[in-house]
């Protein structure tokens, strides 16, 4: 590990002189970064222009399997800037993987949620986050019970992507996976 630098004031004051006065040719010769994000740089934000995106409308998110949907997607970023690990500014733990993975769907579109909607009272991008952090802390348990099916999908998808084995169904399936799941661990 590098010793920190152990000068006297009047060479520390000497040296940031010195940093002020590189400063503009260093800013002279940065080179721009330029990849295909930077086509959206002029289109307004929010998830609908994501989703307009060509390479991610053309991944037809819709019709596949949910244990390939954020793979995907993951797959649309490494092809767009292979050096840049969006990745590696999360933890890596189960809990980060699926809000990671939970958030890019519903930005994709997968059984996604309406943020643009407004309506008296109803704020949709709580709602999502909600959403989102009920996934985050169902994912140590054993089953997690839900009627809102936009919801299970991305459950599950975000679950299959981080290796959570909790079971996602509905109330009116719970029965059957509760007997499914007592018989597989019993054996």
């Amino acid at each position: 590990m590098k010793e920190p630098f152990k000068g006297n004031a009047t060479q520390i004051k000497s040296i940031i002189e010195q940093m002020k006065k590189d400063l503009p040719e260093i800013l002279n010769e940065r080179q721009p970064i330029t990849n295909e994000f930077n086509r959206l740089e002029n289109l307004p934000l929010g998830p609908k222009p994501f989703r307009e995106y060509k390479p991610i409308k053309d991944l037809k998110i819709s019709e596949l399997n949910s244990s390939e949907v954020v793979l995907a997607i993951e797959n649309v970023f490494n092809k767009e800037n292979p050096t840049l690990k969006w990745r590696d500014n999360s933890n890596d733990t189960l809990e980060d993987k699926i809000a990671i993975a939970y958030s890019l769907m519903n930005w994709a579109g997968y059984y996604p949620d309406d943020f643009d909607k407004i309506k008296k009272g109803k704020d949709r991008f709580r709602a999502s986050n909600n959403d989102m952090q009920h996934a985050v802390m169902a994912a140590k348990t054993t089953f997690l019970i839900s009627n809102d099916y936009p919801f299970r999908m991305k459950t599950i998808a975000s679950y299959k992507y981080a290796g959570s084995p909790t079971v996602v169904c509905s109330p009116q399936s719970f029965l059957e996976e509760y007997y499914n799941f007592r018989d597989l661990s019993n054996k």
